[in-house]
């Protein structure tokens, strides 16, 4: 295989601490000499977990919260936007139905290595995210949020609607003036892949690991 092709692969794993919590991490590397996945030569990531209630919660569902305030301030987040901003997540996904919506993706963390950028691996990334685990009454969520600790709501803005821009992925901003960032799609297939393959290849070739 030629040097500038790029393998995509997908790990899941239970969370024993959290019941019904499944940690995801798809990863875009380089291969070795005999042609296997080099995890030493990774260019890419993106990592989220995969909450499977059965239900759509409500805000007084304790157990629901904890699941995501053990994990971070930020996922706690997700779980105010879920709970709070449900007439507001129906409203731009009209198609989602709410009763039979009890699967949730949080997408937590896109990285790209700097000289990869510009590629749109990112999106590729969240394109395999929703082709391996889009199902119906699935609801994806991801906080648009570029790295940095000086970054304003026009940054998250910039970043969400480059998000928006690929059309499998699907996501849609709850609200670019209340909530800028944040995205939501409904994931009720695997999406159309079209010509994705598990094989990655770069329009520009940055030097290798």
């Amino acid at each position: 295989m030629s040097d500038d092709f790029y393998s995509i692969r997908t790990m899941s794993w239970k969370n024993n601490d959290v019941g019904g919590s499944i940690e995801f991490e798809i990863i875009c590397c380089g291969h070795k000499s005999d042609g296997s996945f080099d995890l030493s030569c990774e260019i890419a990531s993106l990592s989220g977990f995969i909450l499977d209630l059965g239900y759509y919660p409500t805000v007084r569902d304790i157990g629901v919260f904890q699941a995501f305030d053990m994990r971070s301030g930020h996922a706690v987040d997700t779980f105010r936007v879920i709970t709070k901003r449900r007439s507001m997540i129906k409203r731009v996904l009209p198609d989602l139905d709410m009763d039979f919506t009890g699967t949730f993706i949080h997408l937590e963390k896109l990285w790209v290595r700097e000289d990869f950028r510009g590629n749109r691996l990112g999106l590729r990334l969240m394109r395999e995210a929703r082709n391996m685990f889009g199902r119906f009454g699935s609801l994806a969520l991801l906080k648009a949020h570029p790295d940095g600790d000086q970054t304003s709501d026009d940054d998250c803005r910039r970043l969400a609607r480059y998000y928006q821009s690929d059309r499998v992925a699907g996501f849609r901003p709850l609200s670019a003036r209340g909530e800028p960032g944040w995205l939501v799609a409904d994931w009720y297939d695997p999406g159309t892949y079209g010509d994705d393959t598990s094989y990655w290849s770069p329009a520009k070739s940055p030097d290798r690991c």
